[in-house]
């Protein structure tokens, strides 16, 4: 039988000549518009048509009219619709003008309409709102009138997919081509050519239009109106463009009379939002969403009691996205990750069997697994999803591409432009998984920055990996080209046309080159022209990548209105957008701050002619042009920061408009964390954004005239023994301890630690062991990315490193371009220059202070503790040359170095009372290194031995006299060339070597009373004030140097006298494996230290036995 809606075999012969068409009547205009045939713009409370009239608006009150002239409610009631129709068929319904007569309804037809109206309507329920002027569609050979009519193309979708496509539940007498699109409700049309053209939407069922129209009964069920709500105004909201090819209307449209997860789940929805609007409906919608998670977690059990999927659960899959989804608008502190967990991972065994699905249920999943990606998205904004913290079911803990089958193959690479809108991911889905991949990338790169644990312990294997991948997203970011390559389909949504899509996708892009930017600044350097960096400057200003892609990036969403579908997108983008719009501080410039003091601007006034008027002709035009300068530039940076302002401005106000417009819980949260963004950007006073410290001679240069900067580049071509650099000061005995003697920068450094941005060699005063006047010198590393607390503090690390000799060319600030940059395998040491690096990543300014001074004095803990502390003044003072500098500061030294690291804090509220520090790292702990000498000699290292007797009596004459006289003279310049020799050569030369027998007397002669007196002044630890800091111990058990017995005992002297001590004793490993094992504990104190979350352990004291082996 042929369907009466199947008009493509009507002919227009017996059609009368067309005639000129008038203009379209309103539905849902005003009362008065739609009387006079006239187009309303539909303004409220009154329509500017009805104003500019000069007539009253009849206002927007709708009614029924109903029409039975041609009515065929017999026919419809028997009639057994037809799925397919002809891709070039069209339903055309005629609006006829005049108004039908009136008619009274019989018995029958009520009867007859009322039947009909309950099967007919999607939800249960037809809006009313949808039913204006509504007649029959009548052929004209049929119509008794020959007024004219209007043709209006009525969208249909191709053929019905259910029947080939299993689902979870029985689809058995599932009326899904009974579905009558709600035309006036969305306003929205298509062709049935355009739509069938689509493949990939081919398989959602047809849509029908019906000749005659039925009055529902009044709706009296809560969870039908809840439905008809999803469908009339949530769906809209819950994707980028609603028409009838959106992908979530079709499936609910087709699920939800048979899939009780897809009804109470819609419910849920509903109630979730307008809970949101009516504070009356909160524990309605708890109801409904815990109903709808009760129904939900049955079929899961159902699902996955059975081994194999025979059928797809595709309505399971299509609850868990909707509540996963839209539980944040009840609660937007939840993110529904446990529904969306169980969706990836039913997602994920589907797709392992994808092979035995047809082709239309290949392209359904198709479209779940874009709308995974979409999750995926969100979810990498505000969570991690990596296998360190992963929400992931376990079968799919590791698993990032869900897609793949359990016979993966190589893929097809993913076209720039899909062929057809998904509602979710837009036009690109290649962008969304870029875009997913770069948030992830950079919140586990910052995380494990700030949190190192096992990922620090490593080399940089890892962050180099994290950085190489970055590299190649900000490629691939780059390479997306979205102006040539536009979408080939529309929405079919008036709102949201394709651009919009377009305009998304490629705000996406622009929303992860932000995010790389601000993770990875070194990666800006590739990009700027050579004259904005320099080889001493390579910090990058914001102003010139980060602010002016935030500046663009909101600029498309300006072009989105806030009406559009892609409303749903806006939030993200506007946060993203929020992070670049930061004020650069005025004097972080591309002008450096030595220009600025050198040649500062001429203020030339009216009044003031002698500055102005009496000079040279050439003078004279140079300040015309220099004030032309001036102001250009004081023009430039005002719009600058206007630009700033008015783009802020917006956001907010784009935010104020989607709250009214999407559920608000959400939108609010992100309002708060937009200003919380600015509110810390305005916090930083100028300068806080740390430039300065990237030439740093100049600042000193320009603030204190009494520091040598003569030498602005430390060459380092000599060693320290031949380098005049090494050299003080005339006057230098003078300066007070700590104060700057010599500064340069020191390049040659640059090349060796990657993550530094300037390096500095440091000249100061300071004090040997006995108190007298001495100097030192410091390695300052400024890192690429300077870490600032919540509270806004820098954070400053003076690390000692144990470099064990007695011979100055062996000091840090030399060797850290040699030896120290050298990993020794052999004895399974790393080069200091990669745990140099390893700090830098983390934001924190590094200083490597020559802590045994100018004569090398190793094994004097006095001379060693006023090194570390005057290097720290010396930093310290460098940083308050900038008032607005605030800094916390930490020491660590580890073996050799704790020597000098536990002197500083004894010694601190002695010698340096003034100094605070905050926190002290002592590692392999050298309590008493002269109780050490029987573990040391014939040990691997016995080379320390003789170094420590030449440094401790270095700067006692008589006691450096004593020692020479009791070697062996055959062996005296053996045991004396140590002074000339390197650490590592030191080591080599001795190893397993009796350093006892150098001596006549043997060990006799190293315990006598004139040396002894030393070893009890110098190296003896503990014996001094106790330290005002919390202190961090750690150490190996088994040590094999440094008794772990002596290191107990002199943490519980120092608790019983007050001091606050963490203290971890390692039960594997030795004293060089404790190298790396202790370090995840050191760097998790520090961090507490810098981030203010440090607490202080109970009495003070936490002494614990722990197991880390690093070594895998």
């Amino acid at each position: 039988m042929e369907s009466p809606l199947d008009l493509s075999q009507s002919t227009t012969g017996d059609r009368p000549p067309a005639k000129k068409k008038v203009p379209v009547r309103s539905r849902s205009g005003c009362l008065t518009c739609r009387n006079k045939h006239l187009k309303c713009d539909e303004a409220k409370p009154e329509c500017q048509v009805c104003l500019s009239r000069g007539v009253q608006c009849g206002g927007y009150q709708r009614g029924l009219r109903w029409s039975t002239k041609h009515e065929k409610t017999a026919e419809l009631t028997q009639h057994t619709f037809s799925t397919s129709l002809s891709p070039k068929s069209t339903c055309v319904a005629k609006r006829r003008r005049g108004r039908p007569p009136k008619k009274k309804l019989d018995t029958a037809s009520m009867s007859s309409f009322t039947t009909a109206s309950s099967t007919l309507s999607p939800t249960g329920v037809v809006d009313q709102g949808t039913f204006g002027e509504f007649v029959l569609d009548v052929p004209p050979s049929e119509s008794g009138h020959s007024e004219p009519v209007e043709e209006v193309q009525c969208s249909t979708v191709a053929d019905n997919f259910m029947t080939q496509f299993s689902m979870d539940l029985p689809v058995e007498g599932l009326p899904i081509e009974e579905f009558s699109w709600i035309s006036d409700a969305l306003d929205m049309s298509l062709t049935s050519q355009s739509i069938t053209d689509n493949h990939e939407l081919s398989l959602f069922p047809t849509q029908q239009n019906y000749s005659t129209l039925f009055l529902p009964p009044p709706i009296t069920d809560l969870s039908s109106q809840l439905v008809d709500y999803w469908f009339r105004d949530i769906c809209s909201l819950w994707s980028q463009y609603d028409s009838p090819t959106n992908a979530n209307r079709m499936m609910a449209t087709a699920l939800w009379s048979t899939s009780e997860a897809v009804s109470t789940s819609l419910q849920s929805m509903s109630s979730a939002y307008l809970s949101s609007r009516m504070p009356h409906m909160k524990k309605t919608s708890i109801s409904m969403m815990k109903n709808a998670t009760d129904v939900i977690e049955a079929e899961l059990r159902a699902v996955k009691s059975s081994p194999n999927l025979d059928t797809v659960p595709m309505g399971l899959i299509y609850g868990l996205f909707c509540i996963g989804t839209s539980i944040c608008w009840l609660n937007a502190s939840q993110l529904g990750i446990p529904f969306l967990k169980e969706a990836k991972a039913l997602l994920h065994r589907v797709n392992k069997q994808k092979r035995r699905l047809s082709e239309e249920e290949r392209k359904l999943l198709n479209i779940f697994n874009k709308s995974w990606q979409y999750c995926e998205m969100l979810l990498s904004v505000v969570s991690d999803t990596n296998r360190f913290i992963s929400y992931e079911a376990e079968e799919v803990e590791e698993v990032d591409d869900i897609s793949l089958d359990e016979y993966p193959t190589a893929a097809l690479a993913d076209p720039v432009v899909d062929d057809m809108p998904h509602p979710w991911t837009g036009v690109s889905n290649t962008v969304s998984r870029l875009l997913t991949q770069t948030l992830r990338l950079c919140r586990n790169y910052r995380y494990h920055v700030k949190y190192p644990g096992p990922f620090a312990t490593r080399d940089h294997a890892t962050a180099l990996k994290m950085i190489d991948e970055a590299k190649s997203l900000e490629e691939k970011l780059l390479g997306l080209d979205f102006e040539s390559a536009p979408a080939n389909t529309e929405t079919g949504d008036q709102k949201t046309p394709c651009r919009h899509l377009v305009n998304v996708a490629e705000a996406y892009r622009l929303a992860g080159l932000i995010h790389i930017y601000q993770t990875f600044p070194e990666l800006v350097l590739l990009r700027l022209p050579d004259d904005l960096t320099g080889p001493a400057d390579v910090h990058v200003p914001w102003e010139e990548c980060i602010t002016p892609l935030s500046l663009r990036l909101a600029k498309l969403i300006e072009q989105l209105p806030a009406d559009s579908g892609s409303k749903m997108t806006q939030p993200l983008l506007c946060i993203t957008a929020s992070t670049g719009l930061r004020f650069e501080p005025p004097d972080a410039s591309c002008t450096t701050l030595e220009s600025q003091v050198q040649a500062p601007v001429a203020t030339s006034s009216p009044f003031n002619l002698d500055n102005t008027e009496h000079c040279g002709l050439s003078d004279y035009i140079g300040q015309l042009v220099q004030a032309d300068e001036d102001i250009d530039r004081l023009s430039t940076m005002t719009e600058s920061r206007l630009g700033i302002v008015d783009t802020r401005c917006f956001i907010i106000g784009r935010l104020n408009d989607l709250e009214a417009l999407l559920p608000p819980r959400p939108i609010v949260i992100a309002k708060t964390l937009v200003q919380k963004i600015w509110d810390e950007y305005d916090k930083e006073k100028p300068n806080s954004f740390s430039a300065w410290l990237r030439d740093l001679c100049a600042t000193v240069r320009a603030r204190d005239t009494s520091v040598d900067t003569d030498t602005a580049i430390h060459e380092q071509t000599l060693p320290p023994k031949k380098d005049p650099w090494y050299e003080s000061p005339q006057g230098w005995e003078s300066k007070q301890p700590g104060d700057l003697l010599r500064i340069s920068s020191a390049p040659a450094l640059l090349k060796a630690v990657e993550n530094s941005s300037s390096v500095y060699h440091i000249l100061y005063r300071s004090s040997d062991s006995k108190g007298e006047s001495s100097w030192a010198v410091t390695t300052l590393f400024i890192p690429s990315t300077i870490y600032h607390s919540p509270s806004g503090e820098m954070a400053i690390l003076s690390y000692q490193p144990a470099y064990n000799s007695s011979n100055l060319n062996s000091s840090p600030s030399y060797a850290l371009t040699g030896v120290m940059a050298r990993n020794e395998p052999s004895l399974g040491i790393k080069s200091t220059t990669s745990l140099i690096d390893e700090l830098l990543s983390f934001g924190w300014v590094v200083s490597i202070p020559d802590h045994l001074g100018p004569s090398s004095a190793f094994g004097a803990s006095v001379q060693g503790g006023h090194a570390t502390l005057d290097g720290i003044r010396a930093v310290h003072h460098l940083l308050d040359l900038e008032t607005s500098s605030r800094y916390n500061t930490t020491i660590w030294g580890y073996s050799g170095g704790s020597i000098a690291t536990f002197a500083a804090a004894e010694l601190q509220s002695k010698y340096a009372p003034e100094l605070k520090i905050d926190g002290t790292v002592l590692g392999g702990l050298v309590d008493n290194v002269s109780g050490d000498f029987d573990k040391v000699n014939k040990s691997p290292i016995a080379g320390s031995l003789v170094s420590i007797l030449v440094g401790i009596t270095s700067q006692y004459p008589e006691a450096r006299k004593y020692l020479e006289s009791c070697l062996v003279p055959a062996m005296k310049d053996e045991f004396m060339s140590v002074l000339d020799m390197e650490v590592t050569e030191t080591v080599k030369h001795f190893f397993g070597r009796d350093i006892y027998s150098f001596f006549k007397g043997g060990v006799a002669d190293i315990r006598a009373p004139q040396l002894q007196k030393i070893y009890d002044e110098q190296a003896k630890l503990g014996s001094e004030r106790v330290p005002s800091m919390p202190m961090f111990v750690y150490k190996a058990i088994d040590d094999e140097f440094c008794p772990t017995e002596w290191t107990d005992a002199t943490v519980d002297r120092l608790c019983n006298a007050g001091a606050e001590i963490t203290y971890e004793r390692n039960t594997v490993g030795g004293h060089v494996s404790e190298i790396e094992n202790g370090k995840p504990g050191a760097f998790r104190f520090l961090w507490s230290i810098f981030d203010g979350s440090y607490v202080s352990p109970a009495g003070k004291r936490n002494v614990s036995d722990v197991t880390v082996d690093v070594s895998g």
